[in-house]
């Protein structure tokens, strides 16, 4: 049972991962609930500006557990939110010991910090690639990963379940969909290099075709199918989820906005909101994707309130405002 949000007053929360896309947003919505945040990043991919100047930054690697729990122990630490990871499932195919040693290697940092400091809650940053190819997914559906940026996803999942069973620590695994948008501060777009609007849009800034992989699948335009999610209502997920009052010392809740759309018909809206007169360019599906995933909102999200608010079209105008603006 989950108790509505509460609020964070007071509360003290380590972002690892925190000048990350997701976590500089997450981190705001934390902020602007009251709680005492820190952010932990080593800047491998994220963007220091990111974070607000009255943040205290740490600039060290998760894969060390002793810097997490000497950060924890100097700021009285008793929430986490572990959004540390490479993302990008197409590179994880191409580099798989990369993202294993990175991803899983911060989790484990993680994992031995716990039994040596006051951390009551940690909120992980999981993925729906953990189900590979599925319609309307839930939390009950079997784990299917393709790539081993997934791979990498679901053994993290195990490896906390263990270590927070093990410390009496309250864990909350979000598996959240294809995030799109963007807030209005320093950089808050998304710049890397393979997802989908990123790599749309600087293909039309220099005069060049979106790129689709894979237009040949079985779905109803041939190519594959998301659950685009704002990465603000994401935000407001993990906000409300750290200050609700739950009796349960694990969840697994699936944070998507529902709607299975085209990867063909996100970057037809992009397109058009970039008055481009470019068209697309169809290419071999790439391994590692899913022909299509997606779900409906875990019912622990709705039972204290909380609903996507972005449609998707404003989402890809802010993204395309703030990028266009920023001219990657």
């Amino acid at each position: 049972m989950t108790r509505p949000f509460e609020g964070l007053k007071g509360t003290r929360w380590l972002f690892i991962g925190g000048a990350g896309y997701v976590g500089s947003h997450v981190l705001r919505e934390f902020l602007s609930a009251g709680a005492d945040c820190y952010v932990l990043d080593n800047l491998s991919t994220g963007i220091k500006s990111r974070v607000p100047p009255r943040v205290p930054f740490i600039h060290g690697d998760a894969t060390n557990a002793e810097t997490i729990v000497t950060t924890c122990e100097e700021f009285d630490i008793t929430g986490v939110v572990h959004l540390a990871a490479h993302m990008q499932a197409r590179e994880s195919v191409r580099n798989p010991i990369k993202f294993w040693a990175n991803n899983l290697g911060a989790t484990l940092g993680l994992a031995n910090s716990l039994v040596e400091t006051k951390v009551r809650h940690l909120i992980f940053s999981s993925s729906c690639s953990v189900y590979g190819n599925a319609k309307a997914a839930t939390t009950d559906s079997p784990l299917r990963p393709i790539s081993p940026y997934a791979f990498t996803k679901v053994a993290s999942e195990q490896v906390l379940t263990q270590a927070c069973r093990q410390n009496n620590v309250r864990l909350t695994i979000l598996r959240y969909f294809n995030v799109i948008g963007c807030g209005s501060f320093s950089a808050a777009y998304d710049h890397s290099m393979e997802t989908l609007l990123p790599s749309g849009a600087r293909n039309i800034l220099a005069g060049r075709s979106p790129v689709i992989f894979g237009g040949n699948l079985p779905t109803p335009d041939g190519t594959a199918l998301r659950d685009y999610l704002d990465v603000r209502d994401l935000a407001t997920a993990h906000r409300v989820i750290a200050g609700s009052n739950s009796s349960h010392d694990r969840q697994i809740i699936n944070v998507s906005a529902g709607n299975p759309i085209s990867v063909m018909t996100i970057l037809r809206l992009l397109l058009s909101i970039s008055a481009s007169v470019l068209d697309l360019e169809m290419t071999s599906a790439k391994e590692g994707d899913p022909a299509e995933v997606w779900a409906t909102p875990s019912s622990e999200l709705v039972e204290i309130g909380w609903s996507p608010k972005y449609a998707t079209e404003a989402s890809i105008r802010d993204f395309w405002d703030a990028f266009a603006a920023g001219k990657e």
